[in-house]
């Protein structure tokens, strides 16, 4: 049961998982390389959130060694700020009342003595950068979030970065420049950070890889938050790797290590290229069917049935070496269709489909998860004249009923009715929403074509769609058992006379 939002036990949550990611990362792994972390750390004037020691000095972003993080843990319930440089100058700014984040820093350092030479400052922030203040150039993301020393260092006493220099050191009261950027040099701004839910769900991905029990599906992670706060109540601030996992043993959320999900195997067929999509580079192993089409159109020596067999053998060779496997298809919707068709849900495989819309590239699993979706389908029956044959008028991404009916007219090939199916909400590209509400469009649809009549079933269907190609995949992995299928392709360019052509029928006659 999740938690109400109060932004003070949101902030509070905030800070105890991240000591748990960084608990996640750098400790549990028991690679020796960090001694001992701390949370909230009562003896350190600031950036003492959460602290690192690490057990052998650590390479940094500019070559040099260190050997102590710390961190400054801010976290925002909403995104109406943005950091600045008076972020770093104003304790309002970070909810103090009378040291900034920068005044943190400089007493902290000072505390350090010779240790400060070895350490680095993390301020950890929900909120961005803005986009017009000058701490937006100075913000390295290709460096942790250092300051860009060059860029603060250029421009005379009245330019834009000299005036910054001014500001900053004299609120820190520092005699010189130079003293300015050895202060600076350390400091990491991490800004964007994570919301809470996002690291919560890196902790459910993290835990159990160390040998504790995730809480997926449980609202929040407030073991883990209740266990960090009681033993700091108790007056327990720094852990070692066993001592944390002892206290984790005692609460219960200890459990088996589990190894990590083997990286799924990347499959690619493609009939036709896309521009700018090279599947070649992102396959492990790639059927390319190019060599059988032209562009969209079998070369006249080549037959959806020899095409049909490619397809057999290549996902035969795949199914023998993987289990766990990301599909691409960059190809025509009936070999969509047939993938799914030989891949039955049936053969217990963990199957991932990468499907491209306007929004962007998007991962669809084959399975179920989380709430089912509802297909909110509109079904409607047409009759089509006489004949035991049904046809499937699937129209996803647009209306694709007319055509089917000036084909069925134009050519009458014995189909009795035709099921015309179409997102209540309208046709278009983002029409199907993601993987589950495709599932739940494909279990429908199967529903529908099976509780065809006897005779109907005996007979033949036939499926015209304008559908993503994860959906046709996903209806082809349920069509084991429902008889004949022939499949269409539209001419859309009208090379070959216009509508609807015959493609792949399956099983192969």
């Amino acid at each position: 049961m999740s938690r109400s939002v109060d932004p003070i036990q949101a902030g509070l949550d905030y800070q105890a998982r991240f000591f748990w990611l960084q608990a996640a990362t750098a400790l549990l792994h028991r690679d020796g390389t960090v001694a001992r972390i701390g949370f909230d750390v009562p003896d350190i004037p600031g950036f003492d959130d959460v602290v690192i020691e690490h057990a052998q000095p650590q390479r940094g972003e500019f070559g040099d060694l260190f050997s102590f993080d710390y961190f400054q843990v801010k976290f925002h319930v909403d995104q109406t700020g943005a950091l600045t440089a008076e972020t770093l100058t104003n304790p309002a700014e970070i909810g103090a009342t009378a040291i900034s984040l920068l005044g943190r820093m400089q007493k902290l350092r000072d505390q350090l003595g010779e240790r400060v030479a070895h350490a680095r400052f993390h301020f950890v922030s929900t909120y961005p950068v803005a986009r017009d203040d000058p701490l937006a150039k100075l913000v390295d993301n290709s460096q942790g979030g250092a300051i860009r020393m060059s860029l603060l260092q250029r421009g005379g006493a009245r330019s834009a970065m000299g005036k910054l220099r001014t500001r900053w050191r004299e609120h820190l009261e520092l005699a010189s420049d130079q003293e300015l950027f050895e202060l600076l040099r350390p400091l990491r701004i991490w800004s964007a950070a994570p919301d809470l839910r996002r690291v919560q769900d890196e902790l459910d991905r993290l835990l159990p890889a160390v040998g504790l029990r995730a809480t997926r599906g449980e609202g929040a992670v407030a073991p883990y938050d209740d266990l960090i706060w009681k033993l700091h109540q108790e007056g327990t601030y720094y852990f070692s790797a066993d001592s944390l996992m002892r206290e984790c043993e005692q609460a219960g959320l200890a459990t088996e290590i589990s190894p990590p999900s083997p990286a799924p195997h990347t499959v690619g067929v493609r009939s036709f290229k896309r521009p700018g999509v090279e599947l070649a580079n992102q396959s492990d192993d790639l059927l390319c069917l190019l060599d059988a089409f032209d562009g969209r159109f079998l070369l006249p020596d080549e037959s959806w049935g020899s095409v049909h067999a490619r397809m057999d053998e290549f996902f035969r060779r795949i199914v023998a070496a993987h289990r766990v496997f990301r599909l691409h298809l960059d190809a025509h919707a009936s070999l969509a269709f047939v993938a799914g068709y030989l891949l039955d849900a049936k053969q217990g495989l963990d199957i991932s489909l990468v499907q491209s819309s306007r929004g962007g590239v998007q991962v669809w699993s084959t399975a179920t998860g989380g709430k089912a979706a509802g297909a909110d389908l509109s079904i409607q029956e047409i009759s089509a004249g006489e004949g035991d044959d049904v046809a499937l008028a699937l129209g996803i991404t647009h209306d694709v009923t007319p055509d089917v009916e000036q084909f069925l007219t134009e050519s009458s090939p014995g189909i009795g009715r035709i099921i015309a199916a179409q997102p209540r909400e309208g046709t278009g590209q983002s029409a199907v929403r993601d993987s589950n509400h495709a599932i739940a469009i494909a279990d429908e649809l199967a529903r529908r074509l099976k509780a065809r009549s006897i005779r109907e079933r005996a007979a033949r269907l036939h499926i015209f769609a304008a559908a993503p190609n994860a959906l046709m995949f996903m209806l082809g992995q349920l069509a084991k058992g429902g008889g004949h299928i022939t499949l269409y392709e539209f001419d859309f360019e009208g090379l070959e006379g216009g509508g609807y052509k015959p493609s792949l029928t399956v099983p192969v006659e």
